[in-house]
């Protein structure tokens, strides 16, 4: 069997996944994903890092494709999960990817993380879980965008992004106002 040739949820073969970035895929071997070159994740990334995971499809016999995968993570600001994307399958194994979000990486320092695949199997509850593997968000610069006499904003609400998002929309909706036709049939003048 060609273990390269993988099918995404939607039933397309995928020949050329659109989740390989320039890092090593993360093997899942015997619950413990092997991290080996992930790249560098900054603090105050937003959803611009993506590890991507290869497990076997069925563990004792269970289909994992079936369940729904969850990453759950520790961090400063406790412990969550985040929903994995990207689903692929092959009749051997499975392939997923967690993009980072702006709460794992409110912070520098070391991140635990394990993944969670969860359904029901024969009418029972179902979950199998990774061991936790730790991933290491590196310092960089950050604006503090807290004014006097105003309660500050959690650690999670990274201003930066957040304004600079909000203006390139603006920007955006600006262009598109220019670039649609007036119809003056309606009355206008």
């Amino acid at each position: 069997m060609d273990n390269t040739v993988f099918t995404d949820s939607n039933g397309h073969i995928v020949r050329n996944s659109p989740m390989k970035d320039e890092h090593q895929l993360i093997k899942i071997a015997g619950k413990a994903p092997v991290l080996k070159d992930i790249g560098r994740i900054v603090s105050g990334d937003t959803n611009s890092n993506i590890l991507t995971f290869e497990i076997n499809r069925y563990y004792d016999g269970v289909d994992l494709y079936t369940k729904l995968i969850k990453i759950i993570v520790s961090n400063e600001l406790g412990i969550f999960t985040e929903n994995a994307v990207n689903l692929q399958y092959n009749s051997e194994l499975l392939r997923f990817s967690w993009i980072l979000s702006d709460s794992v990486t409110c912070k520098s320092g070391n991140v635990t993380a394990a993944i969670a695949f969860i359904g029901a199997e024969d009418g029972y509850k179902y979950a199998l879980k990774t061991l936790p593997f730790t991933i290491r968000v590196e310092a960089s610069l950050d604006m503090d965008f807290d004014l006097p006499d105003e309660e500050p904003e959690p650690p999670y609400k990274n201003w930066f992004v957040d304004v600079e998002s909000r203006l390139f929309a603006l920007e955006q909706t600006f262009i598109d106002f220019e670039a649609a036709p007036i119809d003056f049939s309606e009355g206008w003048i």
